[in-house]
């Protein structure tokens, strides 16, 4: 009997005849790429931007501000020799400014992106006067003058922000905060409007619009009876008529540095010749300025250590026409408020003075350790003074500050 396969029977089955069949390949469904919307279609225009300062009373004329003169701006002190000034004006200084901040900047607001919005040529000087600035330039973006207004108009907090972010660099060269300014913009309005290249003098509506005004001012200065009456002291200590007389304190001090004496600055309050309210008065018709009080930080040893080494002097001008300053003066403090210094001795009379020009001289480190702004008693650095007539009957309240 031979074993094996019995006849008939069907041969095992092969292995890979089980295997499972492959998934099915589903196709993905295809991604729809939205079309790209346009780039903006960029316009271009040319504008000019005018920085105004007004006073009181609304005209440059009332405003101590002057972009003529360097004494304005003077941040680090003005001096009345042009070569220790970094600019010779404020219109030199606002230019570099401006400039430095407007080159080809690129502003964004909600929505739309504004190419090279603002572009200055650097070839075009900015036009100064005593109380206004006009700045020329180029503007570029996908919105311009009424379609830029509307679209301004419905979006007002992008608007704000633009504008906030466009003044910006024109309020920078004021080198200021909300609680600190310039001495000559207390009490005055900014405006900065867009007017039009061929006539200056009118609104730009076509290219950027923009006419927006800060009013009045303060600089974080409060009066000085609301000083006084925070800190309960009298200033000036002795009772006198605050009338005016024929003189008055320049709201800039000047800053003095010989170059032989590099380690000594000397801080100048300018006296001025002023007309009286009332000339018939007696305060009117005084004849001569004999005493000045200052209102300093009495209290505190290093401010009276500054001035007993560093002194307090009286700066004149010669038949030459040159200044002097070799009159040291006699100081003395009050014995009623320990924060007023006198300085005494002046024999100033009204006839000569303006020839003189006369200033008074706090001396201090050159290093900046201790500067006049420092020793001042009033926040922000003012510094009051009140000017005695020889009798010592009359004595009218000015302010002066560095900057």
């Amino acid at each position: 009997m031979v074993l094996g396969i019995t006849e008939g029977a069907r041969s095992p089955p092969k292995a890979h005849l089980f295997r499972r069949p492959p998934p099915l390949q589903r196709s993905r469904p295809r991604r729809i790429t939205p079309p790209r919307s346009p780039a903006p279609q960029l316009k271009s225009c040319q504008t000019c931007w005018e920085l105004q300062i007004t006073g009181p009373d609304d005209t440059s004329a009332s405003t101590a501000w002057d972009f003529t003169e360097y004494k304005s701006c003077a941040s680090e002190g003005w001096s009345s020799d042009p070569s220790q000034n970094p600019f010779p004006d404020c219109c030199a200084k606002f230019q570099n400014l401006i400039y430095f901040f407007f080159e080809n900047k690129t502003f964004y607001y909600s929505g739309s992106l504004t190419k090279d919005l603002v572009t200055i040529n650097m070839a075009q000087p900015v036009d100064c006067y005593k109380g206004s600035l006009i700045m020329c330039g180029k503007v570029t973006g996908d919105r311009l003058g009424h379609e830029l207004a509307s679209k301004m108009t419905n979006d007002e907090e992008d608007y704000e922000d633009l504008q906030t972010d466009f003044i910006t660099g024109f309020l920078d060269a004021f080198e200021s905060s909300y609680t600190r300014c310039p001495q000559a913009l207390i009490d005055s309005s900014v405006r900065i409007r867009s007017v039009t290249p061929a006539n200056q003098t009118q609104l730009d509506s076509t290219c950027f619009p923009l006419d927006t005004r800060i009013g009045r001012l303060r600089c974080g200065l409060k009066t000085l009876d609301d000083t006084l009456d925070a800190d309960s002291e009298k200033f000036p200590p002795r009772s006198c008529d605050n009338s005016t007389t024929p003189w008055a304190v320049e709201p800039y001090q000047e800053t003095v540095r010989f170059p032989d004496y590099p380690d000594v600055v000397y801080e100048c309050v300018r006296l001025t010749l002023t007309t009286p309210a009332n000339p018939e008065s007696t305060c009117g018709q005084a004849t001569s300025l004999d005493e000045v009080a200052f209102w300093l930080h009495g209290n505190r040893s290093e401010v009276r250590e500054n001035i007993a080494g560093y002194g307090v002097w009286l700066r004149t001008k010669g038949a030459d026409g040159q200044y002097t300053m070799d009159n040291r003066l006699t100081v003395a403090w009050s014995t009623t408020n320990r924060n007023v210094m006198y300085a005494r001795a002046l024999g100033l009379e009204a006839e000569g003075f303006e020839a003189l020009q006369p200033q008074i001289c706090f001396g201090r480190p050159s290093d900046g350790s201790l500067d006049l702004p420092k020793m001042a008693r009033m926040e922000r650095g003012t510094l009051y003074a009140a000017l005695y007539d020889k009798s010592g009957a009359c004595c009218p309240v000015y302010n002066s500050n560095r900057y």
